[in-house]
């Protein structure tokens, strides 16, 4: 008798602990649901131009890898040159800001780096980005901090 009894209480707390109230169902639209997140970054992030960006500096004799985020109103991009061509930097950064600026709206300010940690930084935010796990006031944030180093 005290199982069934037992029984009945236990399946009673978790039946009524499963249901949701009427607070929590009208609390649930006014926070940010990681779909709403990622809708509200695609309007500031373009992955399409990033992309191309990327593309254009590996095309750059001298340029190994090249990472590339385009916020708002900015491109920004980080090249790894490796082996003597390190000695030509200046004119490798002068060719791909001429390349991406032929290729990219007016209106886009270009940021181009050789910096190794601003690389790796520049990287990790492209990769946030494209998971959406980054809320877009932090990513706004990050990435001025970012265009900010890579001027000095």
């Amino acid at each position: 008798m005290k199982i069934k009894i037992t029984g009945f209480a236990l399946l009673f707390v978790i039946l009524t602990a499963c249901q949701s109230s009427p607070q929590q169902t009208k609390q649930e639209p006014a926070h940010t649901s990681a779909k709403t997140l990622s809708t509200k970054q695609n309007n500031l992030y373009n992955p399409r131009l990033s992309k191309q960006a990327e593309q254009t500096a590996k095309k750059i004799k001298g340029v190994d890898e090249a990472v590339s985020v385009v916020l708002d109103k900015d491109i920004s991009i980080a090249v790894k040159v490796t082996g003597f061509d390190r000695f030509k930097l200046k004119s490798i950064k002068k060719e791909l800001h001429e390349k991406i600026r032929r290729e990219a709206d007016k209106k886009y300010t270009i940021h181009i780096t050789t910096d190794k940690k601003i690389y790796k930084e520049l990287s990790d935010l492209r990769s946030k980005l494209k998971a959406g796990s980054i809320a877009p006031e932090e990513q706004k944030k990050k990435f001025e901090k970012l265009n900010k180093d890579m001027h000095g």
